[in-house]
């Protein structure tokens, strides 16, 4: 069953560190039509908070190759 598509914007439980709380959080999918046989999906978070971690960095438009598409999706 598919669940997404690449570029689909979600809104997804998602949990903190310690693993109890959580919070609805939006998500950018990135994985390809090959994880739908195994009914996952590999996301990006999306925030608005600069972390300055190393890891994070900002999505400017000229990094976007096609229109994200504007419906979105949210996780149950």
């Amino acid at each position: 069953m598919k669940l997404f598509k690449q570029k689909d914007i979600v809104l997804i439980n998602v949990f903190f560190s310690e693993g109890i709380q959580s919070k609805i959080r939006p998500v950018l999918i990135i994985s390809n039509s090959s994880m739908d046989k195994v009914n996952e999906f590999i996301f990006l978070p999306i925030t608005g908070t600069d972390f300055n971690d190393n890891f994070g960095f900002p999505l400017r438009n000229n990094m976007v190759v096609a229109n994200l598409p504007t419906k979105l999706y949210q996780v149950e």
